[in-house]
């Protein structure tokens, strides 16, 4: 769960089913991910439930190495997170919401 700045918030995105990629060509996929958002707070009302159904598109990208991103972010902590969001050689390029 993560907060979302109001205090007593908390909120988790639970992905309950991922659809095969449709290649777009040119290193892109085209992936549809269905999920629920819980909203929990802390009066211990029953937490809320949304149903967040997204098309995202994709693309491939060169895993950087730690030393590459140190370079750009000085921060250490946003270099690792960069590293680490494209370890896997794909980068989100959009999300949208299916109605």
């Amino acid at each position: 769960m993560q907060g979302n700045g109001n205090s007593g918030v908390q909120t988790a995105y639970i992905v309950e089913q991922i659809g095969e990629p449709e290649s777009l060509g040119s290193g892109k996929w085209k992936i549809k991910v269905a999920g629920t958002q819980l909203i929990v707070n802390n009066n211990n009302e029953q937490p809320r439930k949304l149903n967040i159904n997204v098309e995202m598109i994709v693309r491939a990208v060169v895993p950087p190495l730690l030393s590459e991103v140190t370079s750009k972010y000085k921060d250490i902590g946003i270099a690792k997170a960069a590293q680490l969001a494209r370890a896997e050689g794909l980068e989100v390029i959009s999300i949208t919401n299916i109605k």
